[in-house]
C-alpha cells in the first residue's frame, strides 16, 4: 500500500466522536456524556445486573476477570469459613462497583477500542459497529450454562 492510499484512508475515517457513537450505539451520548464529565453517572444496568452487564456489553476480558476474582474469593471464603451474609456482601461488591463507576468504564472501553481502529483501521466502519454495541446472546448462554451447573449439583443422585 502507497503512501498516498494510506492518507485517503486515514482523510475518509469518521472523527473520534462519531466512531464512539457507531461503537456504543443508540445510548451513545449518556456514555459519551459520562467520559468527559466529572460524574461518572450511575449504571442502572451495571448495578442490577452485574457480570450479565459485561457480557451484554461484550466486555469480555472484564468479565473473566470478575469471574476470576468471585472464584478466588469463593475459595478463600470457603477456607477461612465465611459466614453466609459475608460472602454475599462480598458477591454483591461488584455490582455496586459497576453502578457506580459502570458507565464511565465502558465508555474508555470503548474509547480504547475507537482509538486502535483509528490507528490501524482493519475493516469498515459498518464492521467496527457490528464490533461494538450490545449483545443479547452472551449473557443469555451464561444464564443457561449456570442454571445446567446448578441443576446438576443438585440433583446428583437423581436416577433418569
Amino acid at each position: 500500500m502507497t503512501s498516498s492510499t494510506a492518507e485517503s484512508q486515514a482523510e475518509a475515517l469518521p472523527s473520534e466522536n462519531t466512531l464512539l457513537q457507531i461503537f456504543i450505539g443508540p445510548r451513545a451520548q449518556s456514555y459519551i456524556d459520562a467520559l468527559y464529565s466529572e460524574k461518572a453517572g450511575f449504571s442502572f444496568a451495571g448495578f442490577l445486573f452485574g457480570a450479565y452487564w459485561l457480557l451484554y456489553r461484550k466486555m469480555y476480558a472484564h468479565f473473566f476477570l470478575l469471574l476470576a476474582l468471585l472464584f478466588f474469593g469463593a475459595v478463600l471464603g470457603a477456607i477461612i469459613g465465611l459466614s453466609a451474609e459475608a460472602f454475599f456482601a462480598f458477591s454483591i461488591l461488584p455490582n455496586i462497583i459497576y453502578g457506580l463507576i459502570g458507565k464511565r468504564m465502558y465508555a474508555s472501553f470503548a474509547q480504547q477500542k475507537v482509538r486502535a481502529y483509528m490507528h490501524q483501521p482493519k475493516y469498515s466502519p459498518k464492521f467496527f459497529a457490528e464490533a461494538g454495541g450490545t449483545a443479547l446472546s452472551q449473557p443469555i448462554v451464561w444464564l443457561f450454562a449456570q442454571a445446567v451447573v446448578l441443576f446438576i449439583l443438585y440433583t446428583p443422585f437423581l436416577q433418569y
